[in-house]
Formats: structure tokens, sequence, C-alpha cells
């Protein structure tokens, strides 16, 4: 049985993710904590920091999809956005102008391990795509997630599922930069 339309979307964001993250398993530790300048996050660091994320928002989803009902013909229809989810899917995309503060509880160590980020970016990842199968079997027009940020931010389940896929599709665009960057380490070792 195939997804919803809008699943089928995020499983296509989301399995490109997963080809361009392919690029950086092989990558030697130096490369993967390599930095153009201080203030500017490495390819392991950019890792961590989306290892945080799905880390503590994968759980919320699961939690949410405890109350919910089977989708019946819900899975038929477009679950719309609110005002403020767009917002929020705009605001965690590739495409937004201006760079949103990063939460302190998804700030990326100063040095993770940089072969175990890319090992635990994997891992998250995939739970992720499962999720995003899950949920598909469920009434998720009503449904909202509690965000870890703050007990207070509830945004609607679809959107914010939009926005974690987006969410990785930007930081992806930040490690092909870091890898296009003629700076970046070309040894032949990986």
């Amino acid at each position: 049985m195939s997804l919803r339309p809008q699943f089928e979307e995020f499983v296509r964001l989301a399995d490109a993710t997963r080809a361009k993250a392919a690029k950086v398993k092989p990558l030697s530790a130096a490369k993967l904590t390599w930095s153009p300048a201080e203030d500017r996050w490495s390819v392991a660091r950019v890792l961590d920091h989306l290892n945080k994320t799905h880390a503590l928002c994968i759980p919320n989803f699961e939690a949410a999809l405890l109350s919910a009902s089977p989708a019946g013909t819900e899975r038929d229809r477009l679950v719309k956005y609110g005002f403020m989810d767009r917002v929020f899917v705009k605001m965690m995309g590739p495409t937004f102008p201006i760079k949103p503060p990063v939460p302190p509880m998804f700030e990326p160590d100063q040095a993770p391990d940089p072969k175990e980020a890319v090992r635990r970016f994997f891992e998250l990842h995939d739970k992720l795509r499962a999720l995003i199968e899950k949920a598909d079997a469920y009434q998720l027009a009503k449904l909202k997630v509690v965000s870890p940020v703050s007990p207070k931010f509830r945004p609607g389940f679809v959107p914010y599922l939009h926005s974690l896929v987006l969410h990785e599709e930007y930081h992806w665009g930040q490690i092909e930069a870091l890898l296009a960057d003629p700076r970046f380490p070309k040894s032949k070792i990986a």
C-alpha cells in the first residue's frame, strides 16, 4: 500500500538526504572535524546537532501516536497546515532567509566523536524514516506533538514531521558547502 501523498514527499526527501549522507561515511576524523572558521560547524558538529534534534523529537512523535486513531479515509486527504504550522515549516527549511537561533538543548558538542556522530546520524535518520511510514496508518489532522523546547509549543504532527525532514535537508546543504569549500582537506585518504 502506498503512503498518503504528503508522506510520499517526506520519504522522497528523507531518502535523498540518506543518499547525500553516504558521502560522509568514508571521511576521516580529520575531515569530519574540519571547519573553515571558529563560528562554523564541522560536518561532525552538524551531525551532532541533527542527532540531538532527532533523539529529543522522535520519542515525542511516538508518544503522540499512542493516542491516535487508525487513519481510515483521512489518508486520502492532505493534512492542512495552520498559519503557525506553515511558518514553523518554512523556518526549519532550507529556503528560509533568516537563520533561527538554535535552542541550547540542540546545540552540538564542541568536539563530538566524529565517527560516532556519523553512525548515530544513520541510526536516527532511519528511525525518522520509519516514523513517517508508521504514522501514515493514523489519523493525524488534529494530532499535536509536544516540542522538547517547551511543553507549551505543540505543533501539528504532520507539519512538525515535515519540518524535521526539511531541517535535515537544510543541514545537508551546510555539509555539502563544507565538502565543496576549496579549503576542505583533499588528501587521497578519506
